[in-house]
């Protein structure tokens, strides 16, 4: 990726140099052909825009993932927040005797694709409409600054994941389905005993895209916990889905290379409780930007699924 970035500069830099060379040659010559000067200054300033135009593309392409033959990609997002204040630590159900408010939280997340091969040999016809992809997700939150308790991580979350993507896109009326997804996801902490958390559920994802506008909605079904020799349940959280529901929906928009997304879940009872996450990167089309998150309500992570988080956070994401 570095190596196609610096040949696109290099390329855009030649473009500049020649294009000023034409210009300076009109000034000499433009008593004599004031015109043509003229007209050939149009043409190459035409086709350096093209130029530009065509390598923004494909760079934008190859970094977003877009493109159905690409491999490897990122995710969900990736960031490291080294200033994420919660006004309201969880302090009943947690590996840190003494949380502090301020900590890191940093996020990790890229997916790979089956060869097509893989799918080919379900069936020559599918391969050419999905794609299997393999992701896996670290969330992890660091009690870096906490030096009274070893600056210990108060929390990962490990979410390997399997789905497959429709290659398919339908457009009606200027509006198109940009993504059709359905997979399985495992989360768990990787941890024992009072403070092992996990569940496993099946989920499908529909979006909608119009210019730089996005809505998608994500409805999940956690699937059941098995039961031990002795016939005890082994499941860590059973009334996790009373706090985080049965799903999500989410907005972004992006204008000039600036991001604006939420997320919004409700668990749809009598006893409501939701969550909800605001984001903002002000130069989302870069490699790194600076990136700003708020979270409020249930759901952050999975020690902390059933307790009211109120966090705010700056860093950056890449």
């Amino acid at each position: 990726m570095r190596g196609m970035r610096f040949g696109a500069v290099v390329m855009l830099i030649f473009w500049e140099v020649l294009f000023c060379s034409v210009a300076i040659s009109q000034e000499v010559d433009s008593v004599v052909r004031p015109s043509s000067l003229r007209e050939g200054k149009r043409i190459f300033a035409k086709e350096e825009k093209h130029f530009a135009e065509r390598v923004l593309e494909d760079l934008s392409e190859s970094e977003g993932g877009s493109n159905e033959h690409v491999f490897l990609a990122v995710h969900e997002r990736n960031f490291v927040l080294p200033l994420s204040y919660n006004t309201t630590p969880n302090e009943s159900v947690s590996s840190v005797d003494n949380p502090d408010r301020l900590e890191i939280k940093f996020q990790f997340s890229a997916k790979v694709r089956l060869p097509e091969e893989a799918v080919s040999l379900v069936s020559e016809q599918l391969n050419r409409h999905i794609g299997i992809w393999f992701a896996y997700t670290n969330t992890s939150f660091w009690q870096a600054y906490n030096g009274d308790e070893s600056s210990p991580f108060r929390e990962t979350n490990h979410s390997p994941e399997l789905f497959i993507d429709s290659l398919r896109k339908f457009e009606f009326f200027g509006v198109t389905n940009s993504l059709l997804r359905v997979g399985a996801v495992h989360q768990s902490n990787g941890k024992g005993g009072e403070l092992s958390r996990s569940w496993n559920r099946v989920y499908a994802v529909a979006e909608l895209a119009k210019d730089g506008l996005k809505f998608g909605i994500k409805p999940w079904y956690r699937i059941p916990e098995t039961h031990d020799e002795g016939g005890s349940e082994r499941d860590d959280n059973p009334d996790i889905h009373k706090y985080v529901g049965y799903g999500e929906m989410y907005l972004s928009y992006s204008y000039r290379c600036q991001e604006f997304s939420t997320m919004f879940r409700n668990n749809l009872r009598s006893e409501n409780r939701s969550g909800i996450r605001v984001e903002y990167s002000p130069y989302s089309c870069s490699s790194m930007s600076p990136y700003f998150e708020y979270f409020y309500g249930y759901g952050e992570s999975l020690i902390d699924h059933d307790q009211t988080m109120n966090r705010i956070s700056l860093g950056f994401s890449f």
